[in-house]
This record gives structure tokens, sequence and C-alpha cells, in this order.
């Protein structure tokens, strides 16, 4: 892959949260690993060069370089020296079909040829590629569907080979993008939809779905009674045996009391109001 030759950021870095709260130069170590990044976000930056670049003493960049792990700036693998800029493709991602292949095509050799530390990297990588290449490509005038295809087979392709860890690495990568983008993946990847379910399951509004089982079971023996009660009680109806119906007084503790009819001086002045005939 051939170097990059400049460098664009996103204005906003120095105000996200990722970036309030750290010194002056874990900001210029964070600086100098996105200048040195490949189209890709990637570089393999010893601690040393990485120390010349930063204008910072050696012994103090194994903290510096920790602390931009530990709040999302970049992902650090320390013995093989190799550095992702998280975020780098989805600022800038690919502006064609031609780029996002040529990136597809350098992330499946790294990835097939990966020591296997570097496989959770190369994978994250992989799911920021896909998501950010899908969501610009929803503008892209041409080259749209030949720019699918070749999409679909890389999502397949990796799925097929990595499993859970590439979907799972997919499927955050997926949180907070916009609808068109998460129903184009799953549209590609039909087994990322069937993943979410397995390994991300909600709580169900309707109380049985959370109930125990005997409890669920006990709660349907009531309502077979109920329903029994009721049937016998729609059977009687229309015979000279009238069901003796209670209810419960409003404003009233006692139970089982009878129905209770209109008193008459209500009939009465329901009467002369038409009202009741």
């Amino acid at each position: 892959m051939a170097p990059r030759t400049y460098s664009q950021i996103n204005n906003s870095v120095l105000r996200s949260r990722k970036m309030i709260g750290l010194d002056h130069r874990a900001r210029w170590a964070w600086l100098a690993a996105h200048l040195r990044a490949d189209f890709l976000g990637l570089v393999e930056y010893p601690i040393s060069l990485w120390s010349a670049d930063s204008e910072i003493e050696a012994a103090d960049m194994s903290g510096l370089v920790e602390g931009l792990v530990n709040v999302g700036l970049i992902d650090w693998i320390p013995d093989h020296d190799m550095v992702r800029v998280i975020g780098f493709i989805k600022q800038r991602p690919p502006e064609n079909a031609s780029v996002a292949k040529r990136l597809c095509h350098d992330l499946i050799d790294m990835l097939y040829d990966a020591d296997t530390n570097l496989e959770a990297m190369l994978l994250e990588t992989s799911a920021e590629l896909a998501v950010s290449s899908i969501t610009r490509s929803l503008r892209w005038p041409t080259d749209r569907k030949r720019f699918r295809d070749e999409m679909g087979e890389f999502l397949r392709g990796i799925a097929k080979d990595f499993g859970d860890v590439f979907q799972d690495a997919l499927l955050e990568e997926l949180e907070g993008s916009a609808r068109p983008t998460r129903n184009e993946i799953e549209a590609l990847l039909p087994t990322l939809s069937l993943h979410r379910q397995n390994t991300m399951p909600t709580p169900s509004p309707h109380p049985a779905d959370t109930q125990d089982v005997d409890e669920t079971r006990h709660r349907q023996d009531e309502n077979k009674n109920q329903n029994e009660n009721l049937d016998s009680a729609n059977s009687n109806f229309g015979n000279d045996t009238q069901p003796n119906l209670k209810v419960s007084r409003v404003g009233s503790a006692e139970k089982g009391e009878e129905l209770q009819r209109p008193l008459p001086e209500t009939i009465a002045a329901a009467r002369r109001m038409g009202s009741i005939q």
C-alpha cells in the first residue's frame, strides 16, 4: 500500500469526550500516530520511533499510549509494535468503489497472513471499513451495484473464516449507524441478523416471556379455569336460571354484594327527562 502524502483530521476531535482530559503530550502522540498511519489507520510503530516523532521521552511513552488505549482513541499491540487509529476510516471513507475495493484486498492480504495476535485488530479494521464504505456508497451516483457485489463477498468471506469474532466487531461498529447502513449490511450478510439475536438478547415487553416456566404454567391453568367458568355462564344465558352476578360497590371494601337496581326516584327522574320510556 502506498504511503499517504497528506492527512485529514476532523476539527471536532479536540472537543471530543475522548480527548478531553488528556494532556498535550498524549494529544501529540496521537497526532504522530495519525500522521504515520496508512489508509486503513494502521501503522507499525516502534516506541523508539514514536518517541522521536512526538519528542517525548521513551520512558514516558508507554504510559501515554496506554492512556490513549483506555479512552478508545487507538488500539495497540506492543509485542508487534502495531497501532490502529480508531475511527480513521470513518473520518475519511473511500471516495469511490475502486478505492474501497483496493482497501478490501489489502486488508484480506494482511488478515490471512497475520499472526493470530493481530487478528482482532484487523477484524475490527475490516468492520470499520465495511460500515464506512457502505455508508459512503449510499451517495455514490455510479458503481453502486458493482461495489455492493464485491462488498458482499468481502463480508461473507471474512464471516465464514473468522465467525463470531468478526460479526461481534461488525455489530459494535454498527452501533449508532443510520438505518439504511444497517439494512444494507444485513442484506449483504444475512447471518448478522441471526447473530445479533443470539448474542444481544433484549428483555421482552410481555411479562410471560420472562417468567419462570412453572409460573407461566400456573397462570395458564388459572386462565383455563376462568375460561371454563365463562363458558359455563354463557351456556346458561337465556335459561330460566340466570347466573348470580356479584360485583364490588365503588368505595366499599365489601365484596360479593348483589348487583343493585336503580332507585324508583332515579327512574322517575330519567323518564321526566326523556332518557327512558
